[in-house]
């Protein structure tokens, strides 16, 4: 009987170690340099990423090569990046 809740201490021992490490990972390290306040500021504060992963994963869909979502999705990127000054055409 021992053996098998084992594997499930297990699971938990590491599930709560792997929650406690991605805690530990959301926490500033406290530099004294401006530049990296100002980096992880701006990530925490004014980051893009979740909105445009939604565009980009949920609302464009599947991408083959070919299909007319590859070339929406390519369009959408060109007209992101147009958006923010850079030019990739």
């Amino acid at each position: 009987m021992k053996t098998r809740r084992f594997p499930a201490v297990l699971a938990a021992t590491l599930a709560a170690v792997s929650l406690a490490a991605s805690a530990r990972a959301q926490t500033f390290a406290g530099t004294p340099d401006p530049i990296m306040q100002r980096i992880w500021r701006l990530g925490q504060d004014s980051s893009q990423v979740e909105p445009l992963a939604q565009t980009f994963l949920d609302s464009l869909g599947p991408r083959l090569m070919g299909s007319p979502n590859l070339l929406a999705a390519q369009n959408w990127t060109v007209k992101m990046y147009g958006s923010w000054g850079i030019d990739a055409q």
